[in-house]
């Protein structure tokens, strides 16, 4: 997993890059809610991984049974390449994995 700046064009400075890295998800600038009502930024590859997570539980609810294999594939193959190809895939894009996931499987 790997982080994607703020314009989520580009991978942050601090992200993990290279050909074992499938996808990047937004990780810088995330705000988020805090305890009392209050929000706050964040930055990282854990900021991240909760947008793949959250985009693999769409998935599985718009189409039922699907294997981890097959969401893998869904977010993968419906990701947005990158400027030298920094990941092996790109960007996530949910709505397009959900295209993907409804007309593939």
């Amino acid at each position: 997993m790997a982080a994607l700046n703020q314009t989520g064009t580009a991978l942050t400075t601090f992200s993990d890059w290279g050909s074992w890295v499938d996808v990047a998800a937004p990780g810088q600038a995330v705000v988020g809610p805090m305890p009392g009502g209050s929000y706050a930024s964040w930055a990282g590859t854990s900021m991240a991984t909760p947008f793949v997570s959250g985009q693999a539980a769409l998935l599985e609810a718009e189409v039922p049974g699907l294997s981890a294999d097959k969401v893998s594939e869904c977010i993968d193959q419906s990701a947005v390449k990158l400027a030298g190809n920094p990941v092996q895939f790109g960007a996530i894009n949910i709505p397009a994995s959900l295209k993907y996931a409804l007309t593939h499987h």
